[in-house]
């Protein structure tokens, strides 16, 4: 089991740097098809620079962007895998720092009331860590990194709606939150959209759907697949386009997640990604073998 630890530590330093250093392959596609159909010139631009960053910064090794971001981990473990949750949080832990430091990554973060850094993009809570059991994982471990940038996540929203608004308050709610803010998160943006749950499980729903979802894996529910893509419709229709210059492709999906609620609740939140949908996974076998994704 020690080895366990200490390779989850390898990965999770391997993952943020991998995170950071690529934009998965869904993305990139979403990217290169708003290009083709933008008929903005300004819109047409800054999506041809934005795939000309990707393209420079695969050539010469370097990140994507300056901001190393806020450092999540989402790590779904199988049901017959046995871990001390104390262990894991330290691996994890020690991999951002030694990646912080051995890449030279921007260290951002910092005491919330002091404004100290420790230099090492560790400290109190952080990084974020979600633990989840999938049975679908057996004896397996997965590991998914986002580095989630400040811009994005600064245009976050949640609102408790009467549950008498329905479809229509939380079609109404995300589209008024992404117009006031979208422009501010680096568009065109992955929208995540959490529904149901309690105010904190509604968040992370939201960030969930925003992160560590792929853009091109619609919910299976088709009611709200169907609410997807009637949001994403709506959303690029409002013309705020790449970087809020103007243009047909505001955001590249809107995911949404859901859970269960009080009869009397009904929670809605929104995280925002911005264009790079940083994220990068590991598949820990029994073996103890890796196999990377981005």
């Amino acid at each position: 089991m020690t080895r366990l630890y200490s390779l989850l530590q390898e990965v999770c330093s391997e993952l943020y740097v991998k995170a950071l250093k690529n934009v998965p392959s869904d993305v990139k596609s979403a990217l290169k098809k708003a290009y083709q159909e933008e008929d903005s010139e300004t819109g047409k631009m800054i999506l041809e620079t934005i795939l000309k960053n990707i393209e420079v910064a695969q050539r010469h090794d370097m990140l994507v962007c300056q901001d190393t971001g806020t450092p999540v981990f989402y790590i779904a473990v199988g049901e017959n895998v046995d871990v001390n949750y104390a262990r894991l949080c330290d691996a994890v832990r020690r991999g951002v720092s030694e990646a912080t430091k051995k890449y030279y990554l921007r260290p951002n973060m910092v005491d919330p009331v002091t404004r100290e850094s420790k230099g090492d993009n560790v400290g109190i809570r952080i990084p974020v860590i979600h633990l989840e059991y999938e049975q679908n994982l057996g004896s397996s471990i997965r590991v998914v990194c986002v580095p989630k940038g400040s811009s994005s996540e600064n245009q976050s929203f949640l609102k408790m709606l009467p549950p008498a608004d329905g479809i229509k308050g939380i079609v109404n709610f995300v589209i008024e939150s992404v117009i006031a803010g979208v422009n501010k998160a680096c568009p065109p943006a992955i929208v995540g959209v959490g529904i149901g749950g309690t105010f904190d499980e509604c968040a992370w729903l939201a960030k969930k759907a925003a992160t560590v979802r792929r853009i091109d894996s619609p919910n299976p529910n088709p009611k709200i697949r169907a609410m997807e893509e009637k949001l994403l419709k709506a959303i690029n229709e409002t013309g705020i386009g790449p970087m809020g210059l103007g243009g047909k492709t505001t955001a590249l999906a809107v995911n949404i997640e859901v859970a269960d609620t009080h009869i009397s609740q009904l929670p809605v939140a929104i995280n925002t990604q911005c264009w790079k949908g940083q994220r990068a996974e590991a598949l820990i076998n029994d073996r103890l073998e890796v196999e990377y994704h981005i």
